[in-house]
């Protein structure tokens, strides 16, 4: 296996740093826009230096575990992360890859609402400008309210993620008939609170959503699978306590993946 290097980032979360160098055993360095070369790339978050890295680790099909907010409990100031090989989200149904994720865990496990069949506007959430720019999907936003007022005659409320929406989101998701978003987070708490969602195929609501490019075929009639508790069991078993990363858990599950790199 390559060498672990882990990108630190001085700036934000120190203290989860520290727990991801020592929990991988990884050489700790400093981003400064360059992948080391012959290593697997541990790159937390995508500011100070990161989107760069992650970008470059995209692009050259590079083996690298992304660390960020977890799925579940994992909201701003939480030590909880998901860790994820070679991908941004897990966008696979639990028990596909070779890491181990099916096991259930009842910690974090969301109540999952029945499938909504009823409702009434579209809720549309857009990429960060980061996210927009990991992917290449600048105007996301222009693009998806095009779409939306050609397909459908729903009322379409758009949703800015942080400081610019202060509601929350439970009060967002009232009377919501589906939501659209790219990878939001928000389309892991639609599925679990019963509404369905449109994405991209890399967002961790994939195996229980609608694909994006499913949109004016499927804003009506969106798909419902009944696969939900399975897919919430491989997410969280997808992410973990700073603890588990800190001791080494989230090492021993997640470095099978690379036993060929």
């Amino acid at each position: 296996m390559r060498p672990l290097v882990h990108y630190f980032v001085e700036q934000k979360n120190h203290h989860h740093g520290i727990a991801i160098a020592e929990g991988f055993k990884a050489r700790r360095v400093k981003p400064n826009g360059r992948l080391i070369d012959g290593a697997i790339h541990l790159i937390g978050g995508l500011q100070f230096g990161s989107l760069e890295l992650l970008e470059q680790a995209r692009l050259g099909g590079e083996p690298y575990i992304f660390f960020d907010r977890a799925y579940f409990g994992g909201g701003p100031g939480s030590n909880i992360l998901r860790v994820v090989p070679t991908a941004y989200q897990h966008w696979w149904q639990p028990g596909s890859k070779a890491e181990g994720r099916s096991q259930k865990s009842d910690l974090w496990s969301p109540v999952m609402k029945p499938w909504r069949t009823d409702g009434r506007h579209v809720l549309v959430v857009p990429p960060s400008a980061a996210v927009e720019i990991l992917f290449g999907v600048g105007g996301w936003l222009d693009r998806a309210i095009a779409r939306l007022k050609a397909c459908t005659n729903r009322p379409l409320v758009v949703s800015f993620k942080g400081e610019k929406d202060q509601a929350p989101l439970h009060d967002r998701l009232k009377d919501c008939w589906a939501v659209v978003t790219f990878t939001s987070n928000v389309a892991v708490e639609a599925v679990c609170a019963g509404i369905p969602v449109f994405c991209h195929t890399e967002s961790a609501a994939s195996p229980v959503g609608n694909w994006s490019a499913n949109l004016e075929e499927r804003i009506e009639r969106p798909r419902m699978p009944d696969t939900r508790e399975a897919w919430a069991a491989g997410l969280v078993a997808g992410q973990f306590a700073l603890s588990q990363i800190a001791d080494g858990t989230a090492a021993a599950k997640v470095l099978p993946h690379f036993n060929d790199a």
